[in-house]
């Protein structure tokens, strides 16, 4: 029961996290929307483990494709129209990425290694996403607007992915010591 509370609690946070922008008054704000999905979908990752993390984001997907608004400004994507669309490859990528972050934090378990779990993570979701945008524009608009334009929110992301993970364990522990 816990595991699978815990696997919606993930899918929700990524849902709510697509329709979060913290970037996009500014001009970094382009052809792919800079959301809070990664930071949900990495550290839900780290904290649920690598079946569990990827699990979410299958259950994420599916939720989308079979009609539930849950991506970016609350849409539904049929898999016709999800085939044809540019953030599909970013949307797959939270697959592997989610998968990466629970096995790898399960490893380097330092505020720095899960620093560096979460900046691997997005580069994962990068590195998909941004050669099937390129495939529907351009390798120039992809490389502008799908790749540079999401560095700075990842870093952020990463960082507070890094705080989250780290201080969720210390308190779990703390907990679990005291009892």
């Amino acid at each position: 029961m816990q595991t699978m509370l815990g696997i919606l609690l993930v899918i929700v946070a990524t849902a709510l996290g697509a329709q979060i922008e913290p970037l996009a008054a500014t001009p970094f704000a382009d052809a792919v929307p800079g959301t809070l999905q990664t930071l949900a979908v990495l550290a839900g990752g780290a904290l649920l483990g690598p079946g569990r993390g990827a699990l979410a984001m299958l259950g994420y997907l599916a939720l989308g494709l079979v009609g539930v608004p849950v991506f970016h400004d609350w849409k539904a994507l049929p898999p016709a129209d999800f085939v044809n669309y540019f953030s599909a490859g970013y949307l797959i990528g939270f697959i592997p990425a989610a998968a990466f972050a629970g096995w790898a934090a399960q490893r380097w378990r330092s505020l720095l290694g899960l620093l560096l779990v979460m900046l691997l993570g997005h580069l994962i979701v990068l590195g998909i996403g941004a050669p099937v945008f390129a495939a529907w524009t351009s390798i120039e608009l992809a490389l502008e607007r799908g790749l540079i334009n999401l560095l700075p929110d990842m870093g952020i992301k990463s960082a507070l992915g890094a705080l989250l993970v780290y201080f969720w364990r210390v308190r779990r522990s703390t907990s679990t010591s005291s009892s």
